[in-house]
């Protein structure tokens, strides 16, 4: 999942070489966010945008302008931008008569040197095209008040951006929804380390105090990156990390969001593959860092966001969905995780990018996490997601709150339960055979309507062709993919709707003239029935079965018909 490029032997080689080295929508996915959701993470991608911002996490990039000399990111500015990035660690110096960016000095030999001004023509640029992003920016300030000054009136255009406590949210009692926000064009947060430099400027430009509007847990994780102090200690002693109200005048009361850092005192871009893993990040949120802030991040800030899973992650944490382990019950290693609020098809054996880090052949449970009702994911042994072979599909039937996770046990479980019902195909297992992930946040009803014909009696055995009953058709098994002739002798009906009516044959042609078993559905159902033997008659309320026998049908299905 975290490294897929890499053995685990050799990262761990190179990390030790490394070591000497200092619920509404209110705005559906545009198209191109569709398409890229379809390929990869898309954190900054927010469902349900009638939360006040402090209830949100963003991914955030510590030494976001420095990208190269001794770099903290790999990615440039704008790709970050475009990534879903949406805070950003500026550091700012007074260089040449302008505010510069900097990372320790202005020596182009240490990393990135830009104009403040620059930085923010691309940050406007890109939040004029982008109607719906909120941007945070975070400065390390070696800077007056004046020459800050000098930076906004050399950019004129943020300040139609710019994030006014003053301006519309006088009388606001907390933070507004991020789609007031969006709605009042107010879409760009400034922060500052200094008090003097807080407060308003010319033209509505405002720059908030951090340690009045913040809490921020201690910067680094270690000098070096062989020691990770994985504990969540206040950066500010004078302000405990579980302090909740802001001090700041202007917003006096309103909940202080929390800063979490997540990097080492030394950037070293491989390393960051490893503590941005989700069995890293993950862990350290919900045992140190949300106990001790008392709420969960609002910013995630870590060195090299295309390293490890916390695109996947902050895209997970915003939306809800599901993690995956290599153990049954929830156990052992993350997998990955992604979330469920966007359709998408994971192929596990494509890019580490495209499969959102999930390993192929590798998940074997579940823990399901802030999902909503009416979700559905499908875990398929196929790698093209076919259903030709096992197939388990999970239906979230109430919503599932984010910290009250719900464990599904094993993928080869049907199961019904409060929050969830687990429909699983049979055949020869999916444990830790999962190759390809379908995710449907509004599936069709009844879309999932199949029947599935095994090899052995009792709806066992190996998968020997499954046929969809969303619409009529004759399969003849001799000259249909992924069906096998002369081998099925008992079925798994995944659901259907009352009226469908399924023939099986001995007859590659569907003559009647050989051996036949008429299943007949009288009543909608969407939990699993099972058909033990082709050779039986029997009924029930749900559907009735009639055999006619010639000399045998188990073992012996050459074709079906759906009408």
């Amino acid at each position: 999942m975290f490294l897929s490029n890499i053995s685990s032997k050799l990262f761990i080689g190179m990390m030790m070489m490394s070591v000497g080295i200092a619920n509404a929508v209110t705005e559906p996915l545009s198209e191109e966010q569709l398409n890229r959701a379809q390929r990869q993470a898309t954190p900054e991608f927010i469902v349900d945008k009638n939360k006040p911002f402090h209830q949100y996490t963003w991914l955030t990039a510590h030494n976001a302008f420095n990208a190269s000399g001794w770099p903290n990111q790999q990615w440039s500015l704008r790709d970050l931008l475009e990534r879903g990035v949406r805070g950003l660690m500026f550091d700012v110096h007074w260089h040449n008569n302008e505010v510069y960016l900097c990372h320790g000095t202005c020596n182009i030999a240490v990393g990135d040197v830009s104009k403040l001004k620059d930085r923010f023509t691309t940050i406007s640029d890109f939040l004029a095209r982008n109607r719906d992003a909120v941007i945070t920016i975070h400065f390390e300030d070696y800077v007056t008040k004046a020459q800050m000054q000098h930076a906004f009136s050399a950019s004129p255009q943020i300040a139609q951006y710019v994030f006014n406590p003053k301006k519309n949210w006088a009388n606001r009692y907390n933070w507004p929804t991020l789609q007031e926000m969006i709605n009042a064009n107010q879409r760009l947060i400034l922060l500052t380390q200094k008090g003097e430099l807080s407060g308003e400027y010319n033209s509505g430009v405002y720059m908030f105090h951090d340690q009045d509007i913040t809490v921020e847990n201690y910067w680094s994780l270690g000098g070096t990156i062989g020691s990770h102090d994985m504990s969540c200690r206040t950066r500010w002693g004078h302000i405990p990390l579980d302090t909740m109200a802001a001090s700041q005048s202007d917003v006096h009361g309103w909940n202080r969001l929390f800063v979490m850092n997540h990097f080492h005192g030394v950037p070293e871009h491989l390393h960051s593959g490893f503590d941005n893993r989700w069995d890293w990040v993950q862990p350290r949120i919900d045992n140190n860092c949300t106990p001790a802030a008392g709420r969960h991040p609002n910013y995630l800030a870590v060195d090299f966001v295309n390293q490890g899973d916390v695109l996947e992650y902050v895209e997970w944490k915003n939306n809800g969905g599901v993690i995956a382990y290599e153990g049954n019950n929830g156990t052992q290693d993350v997998v990955c995780g992604f979330s469920t609020a966007t359709r998408r098809d994971i192929r596990l054996q494509a890019s580490d990018a495209e499969r959102l880090g999930c390993e192929n052949d590798e998940m074997r449970s579940l823990k399901l996490r802030g999902m909503k009702a009416g979700q559905r994911v499908t875990f398929f042994d196929s790698a093209s997601g076919s259903r030709d072979d096992d197939y388990s599909i999970i239906d979230i039937k109430a919503d599932i709150p984010f910290d009250r996770p719900v464990t599904l046990s094993s993928f080869h479980n049907t199961v019904n339960t409060s929050n969830y019902r687990q429909r699983y195909s049979g055949g020869n297992d999916l444990n830790g055979k999962v190759s390809f992930i379908r995710v449907e946040p509004q599936p069709t009803k009844f879309s999932e309507a199949a029947i599935v014909l095994l090899r052995g009696n009792n709806a066992t055995q190996r998968v020997s062709c499954t046929i969809g009953l969303t619409q009529g058709g004759f399969w003849n098994f001799k000259n249909t993919s992924g069906c096998h002739n002369d081998d099925a002798r008992s079925a798994k009906i995944m659901a259907a709707k009352a009226g469908t009516r399924i023939t099986v044959y001995d007859s590659p042609s569907g003559s009647t003239g050989d051996d036949r078993t008429l299943i007949t559905i009288l009543k909608d159902f969407e939990t699993p029935k099972i058909i033990n033997s082709f050779e039986s008659s029997f009924q029930n309320e749900f559907m009735k079965i009639e055999f006619f026998r010639k000399n045998g049908l188990d073992g012996k299905v050459s074709s079906v018909r759906v009408e």
